[in-house]
């Protein structure tokens, strides 16, 4: 969880809004993650 909430407090655009991201990984704990990252950052 510690390595998502970084990542997303780095990168720059992501797949939604910033602030539903942390709401998901805070509530879902390591699936949250999980799914940021298969998810919700944005490959460019």
């Amino acid at each position: 969880m510690l390595v998502a909430f970084i990542d997303l407090i780095r990168i720059y655009a992501t797949n939604g809004p910033k602030w539903l991201w942390a709401i998901i990984i805070l509530i879902s704990g390591i699936l949250g993650s999980i799914l940021y990252f298969i998810v919700g950052r944005r490959n460019e």
